[in-house]
Formats: C-alpha cells, sequence, structure tokens
C-alpha cells in the first residue's frame, strides 16, 4: 500500500512488523529515515534485491526477517553494514551458497535462519566467523554429513536444525555429538539415523530438547 511509505516520518520507531502486508520495494525505501529502528520484520512481502539498498540506512537493526521475500545473493550483500544485527532469518529465499559470504562480518549474529534448499555444505564453510552463533536453522537446506565439519566450529551453538535427510550416522558420531554447547537439536527426517548414534547424542550432556 502507498500508504506504508507514511511510516517513513515516524522518526522514533524501533519496532516495525510489516509482515504478510503488501509492502514493495518502492516502501521499504522511504523507511531510510529510521535511524532509531532495532527490529524490522519483512516476512512474506514483495521485497526484491532492489529495495534491499534501503538497509544502508538501517545501521542499528538488531532483528531482520526476509522470510520469504524476492532477496536473493545481490540483496543479502546490501546487509554487510548491519554490523549490529544479532537475528536474522533468510528463510524461504532464493539464497544460494554465494550469499553466504556476505554474513562473515556480521560477528554480532546470534541467530541465523537458512531453511532454503539452495543452501548446501560449501555454504556451511563460510559461517566459521561466526562465533557468536547461538542458534541456526538449516531445517529444508541440502546439508550432508560433509557440512556438519564446519558446525563443529561453533562453540556457542545451542539451538540447531538439520532435517533435510542428507545425515547419516556418521554425521552424527564424527560431528553433532562434538558440538558440547547443544541445548536443542532436531533432526527430524534423517532417515538414515539409526540407534548407532544414540550414545553418541548421549554425550551432549547439555541438550534438553531432542527431535
Amino acid at each position: 500500500s502507498p500508504h506504508l511509505a507514511k511510516l517513513g516520518r515516524c522518526w522514533e520507531l524501533v519496532n516495525l512488523n510489516l509482515g504478510y502486508t503488501g509492502c514493495t520495494d518502492a516502501c521499504l525505501l522511504k523507511l531510510f529515515g529510521l535511524s532509531k529502528l532495532r527490529s524490522l520484520n519483512l516476512d512474506s512481502c514483495k521485497i526484491t534485491d532492489e529495495g534491499t539498498s534501503a538497509f544502508g540506512y538501517l545501521g542499528g537493526l538488531r532483528y531482520l526477517n526476509l522470510s520469504d521475500t524476492h532477496v536473493g545473493n545481490a540483496g543479502v550483500a546490501q546487509l554487510r553494514g548491519l554490523r549490529h544485527l544479532e537475528e536474522l532469518d533468510l528463510s524461504y529465499t532464493a539464497i544460494t551458497d554465494q550469499a553466504l559470504d556476505h554474513l562473515k562480518g556480521l560477528r554480532n549474529l546470534r541467530s541465523l535462519n537458512l531453511d532454503t534448499r539452495h543452501v548446501t555444505d560449501t555454504g556451511l564453510a563460510k559461517l566459521v566467523s561466526l562465533q557468536d552463533l547461538t542458534s541456526l536453522d538449516l531445517f529444508g537446506a541440502s546439508v550432508t554429513d560433509s557440512g556438519l565439519r564446519h558446525l563443529a566450529r561453533l562453540r556457542k551453538l545451542e539451538s540447531l536444525e538439520v532435517c533435510s535427510g542428507g545425515i547419516t550416522d556418521f554425521g552424527v558420531i564424527n560431528h553433532i555429538s562434538k558440538i558440547s554447547s547443544l541445548v536443542s537439536l532436531n533432526l527430524a527426517q534423517n532417515h538414515r539415523i539409526t540407534d548407532a548414534s544414540l550414545p553418541h547424542i548421549g554425550r551432549l550432556t547439555s541438550l534438553e530438547s531432542l527431535n
């Protein structure tokens, strides 16, 4: 709606939820004056890479939800200046492994959702610089045992979802079992995991939730 553009005059806004609205690139670009904005939800909006140039003016963001938008690799490149970002949702977008190169400098990230099938093992190697990451959602990403070795280097990781069907006992025994900080683990739909993995999952003594 063109009326959404009027929100750009609300200079004191800190939290803005535009999820499931008619917000487009044109609308997003009208928000450049909201310098105090800390949380922005654009879930399922009609945002493309073109509109993401607006994030260059929203450097104070801590939370950003771009789930189910048309944002791709070029759009994620526009997020490199969001140095204070702590939570980022890129699920159901068109991003690939290439987009993850642009996240390396976001060292304050705590929560990252990459539930999208074009993210693969290759992309996970690019996340190791995010050493403060505590939550990682790879539910529908195309991840196999090979990619899990990179996650074992995330020493603060507490919550992990990997439900691609590509994980086997080898990945659990050799990689997941070494992420001692895990509190919540979702391995649903990985039908090649057998009872052989259970003793190794049992070594995760901080685990509170297991699927």
